[in-house]
Order: structure tokens, then C-alpha cells, then sequence
């Protein structure tokens, strides 16, 4: 379907507005880029208030403290499941599909796919414990914050798994961007 393709293209605009905004505090760019990535797709709109949140948030406690909450309640929705009874006479296609995914009772995230971003933790805390006296540069330290923010968007959206699969795309590069960075301060 296209709407890989718009969704993957959307993706592409999101990273470029996060390397320039977020990782070399560039003003204009971020906005031109984010701009591109919802005319190519509206889910883009999440990423836009992920990145203010993610300018003005401070302190690794409160990501952390965000990440485990929606970790929970991931565990949650895929233990108990999801149930909404609701309808929308809308007239925006958006929030009829919304309200369409809301109502399928056995649309969950998987069990493996809530785990991957807990084997991401793991691995790059193992690393960090290897390399103990290296402090983690600046582009590490925020690709860890972005990591922990994204993939609890995606963890609160695991009733939705094409939510959660769109939103975990994106976490998935700030992950490897943190992994990658670890790596190098462990060959150093």
C-alpha cells in the first residue's frame, strides 16, 4: 500500500527535523522538515510535541519515571486487553479510524515486540558497565532521552499495534544511534 511509503517518507522528514533541531539546536530546519512530514502523513503531528517535549524536559528521572509507567501499563493492555465502546459521527476520516481501532478488542501488541525495547536497555547498560570510566558524550546522552521518550509513546499506543509499529520505527533509530555511540566509547 502507499501508506508504507508515505509513512516511511513522514520518517525520513521526523529524523532529518530531530538531527538538525535536537542534536545540532538548529532553529528553522526542524520546522521545515516537520512540516514536509505531515503533509506526507498526519501521525507526524505526535513527533512535533515529542520533540518540544524533548527540548524542554529535563532530568533523566522524569523519562524514566514516563518509560516505566507506560511500560506498565503495556504490560497491562497485553495481559487484561483493551476495551472501548464507542463511535464518532465525525466527519474526519482520521477520527473515524481512530475510533475504529479503539473498538477491536483484540488489537494488542505481542508479548516479543513490548521486549525488544527492554533487550535495547539491557544491552546498552551492559556496555556502559564495560566501559565505567568513560562518561557518555552529549549525542549520546540525548539519543538515550529520545529513545526513552519515543518508545513510551509507541508502549502507551500498544493497544494499537499500527501505532505502536509506527511510533517504535522512530525509537528504533534513536536506539541504535545510543547503541552505536556506547560501542565507540567501548573501543576508546
Amino acid at each position: 500500500e502507499l501508506i508504507e511509503v508515505r509513512w516511511s517518507v513522514s520518517i525520513a522528514f521526523i529524523l532529518l527535523a530531530y538531527y538538525h533541531g535536537f542534536f545540532n539546536d538548529k532553529k528553522y530546519l526542524p520546522a521545515i522538515f516537520f512540516f514536509f512530514s505531515v503533509l506526507f502523513h498526519y501521525y507526524s503531528i505526535l513527533f512535533i510535541i515529542a520533540f518540544f517535549l524533548l527540548r524542554f524536559l529535563r532530568g533523566f528521572a522524569s523519562y524514566y519515571f514516563i518509560f516505566v509507567g507506560a511500560l506498565l501499563s503495556a504490560f497491562y493492555i497485553y495481559l487484561n486487553g483493551f476495551t472501548f465502546n464507542g463511535s464518532s459521527e465525525s466527519e474526519f476520516y482520521i477520527i473515524q479510524r481512530f475510533f475504529r481501532y479503539l473498538n477491536e478488542p483484540d488489537s494488542k501488541v505481542g508479548i516479543f515486540s513490548i521486549l525488544k525495547i527492554v533487550y535495547f536497555l539491557i544491552f546498552y547498560y551492559f556496555v556502559c558497565w564495560l566501559c565505567r570510566f568513560n562518561e557518555p558524550g552529549d549525542v549520546e546522552s540525548k539519543a538515550l532521552l529520545a529513545f526513552l521518550l519515543m518508545y513510551s509513546i509507541a508502549l502507551f499506543f500498544s493497544f494499537v499495534p499500527v501505532f505502536y509499529f509506527r511510533a517504535s520505527a522512530i525509537a528504533g533509530f534513536f536506539g541504535l544511534i545510543m547503541v552505536f555511540t556506547v560501542i565507540s566509547r567501548l573501543r576508546s
